[in-house]
């Protein structure tokens, strides 16, 4: 039943990471209409909520220290993406500053890939 409920979770986990980083790509790269706050809340929470699951999982079943650290990093940019979204979603930000914040989560994005990728391979123990 775990397994059923990681996988799960995972493919939440995924999807809304790349709903948020592909909205953040569409403002900077389009120009285009700001999303829905909708679609940058409840990515949000559930990206929190699986991430945080799926830390515990590991923790649980041990991890070398700087997995930990790789973590903190990737939670922290994270948070960074979804505040700019929420930011960029509110009907006030104007054209310019929007796209500018959209380019910030897009690195932020990125980066977050580069760490996901390093944490599987100290989960691996590779």
């Amino acid at each position: 039943m775990d397994d059923i409920v990681g996988i799960i979770l995972r493919s939440l986990h995924i999807v809304s990471a790349t709903v948020l980083v592909g909205a953040a790509f569409y403002l900077k790269f389009s120009g285009g209409n700001p999303p829905s706050m909708r679609f940058v809340v409840m990515p949000s929470v559930l990206l929190v909520a699986s991430g945080l699951w799926q830390m515990m999982q590991a923790v649980a079943v041990g991890v070398p220290s700087r997995w930990h650290m790789i973590f903190g990093i990737k939670f922290l940019l994270a948070l960074h993406v979804m505040a700019v979204m929420i930011i960029c979603a509110l009907p006030k930000t104007n054209e310019g500053k929007r796209r500018r914040l959209a380019f910030g989560a897009t690195v932020s994005g990125s980066v977050i890939v580069a760490l996901a990728v390093a944490m599987t391979a100290l989960r691996q123990g590779n």
